[in-house]
């Protein structure tokens, strides 16, 4: 039986979108909302999200691959609500379809192949994914040892932070900048949430390899 097979029987599309849009760093708001425009019922939206500026997203799950009908569909209902669109699939239909995404700013978020293969190739690539981790953290645990303490204080405010452009820690776009530039585990991160963390495991690091 394919994995495919298996996440029909146990997890659903929609559960796995709402997985990856939390690891994308958005909070789940509704799921499978009913749409009424002056008291008529006019369809159902899948999700609506929102990212961790506060800006709220109608979402669109597809099982499949997303058609550029698709994409004109999730920017209709979202500017009929006044969201930002975004549909979470497996990939692009075709070429068409992403050049469409792209004018209309419909974000996409693709549903990483690995989800969709048999079990044999997923052993595999986890296999694959861990030696990678292994090799990133030992490379983390190097670049910590030459820490200054200025870097230091500013991965302390990044983790400190709910978001880039919290009022009382203005300036961290450009330390996070440099910072990137300097430590791979940064660079790495997808998200304001999975960047909190990556700051938190630097600083204990370096705190247990300088034993402070």
């Amino acid at each position: 039986m394919s994995l495919l097979g298996a996440m029909k029987r146990g997890i659903s599309m929609e559960e796995m979108a709402r997985n990856v849009l939390r690891m994308y760093g958005y909070k789940t708001l509704t799921v499978r909302q009913r749409v009424s425009i002056d008291g008529i019922d006019v369809g159902e939206v899948d999700i609506i999200a929102e990212d961790e500026e506060g800006e709220k997203y109608l979402v669109e799950v597809k099982r499949g691959r997303a058609s550029v009908s698709d994409i004109k569909q999730a920017y209709a209902t979202a500017k009929m609500l006044k969201l930002k669109p975004m549909v979470v699939c497996r990939d692009y239909a075709d070429k068409a379809a992403e050049v469409v995404a792209k004018e209309l700013e419909v974000k996409v978020i693709r549903i990483a192949e690995y989800l969709l293969v048999e079990p044999e190739e997923l052993i595999t690539l986890i296999k694959k994914t861990i030696q990678e981790v292994l090799e990133e953290e030992a490379l983390g645990l190097l670049e910590c040892l030459t820490m200054t303490d200025e870097e230091a204080e500013l991965l302390s405010r990044i983790a400190s932070s709910k978001s880039l452009s919290e009022g009382p820690r203005k300036g961290l776009k450009e330390a996070l900048s440099k910072l990137r530039a300097r430590y791979r585990l940064l660079r790495t991160a997808k998200g304001y949430v999975a960047l909190r963390r990556r700051a938190e495991l630097l600083l204990a690091l370096r705190k247990l390899l300088n034993k402070r």
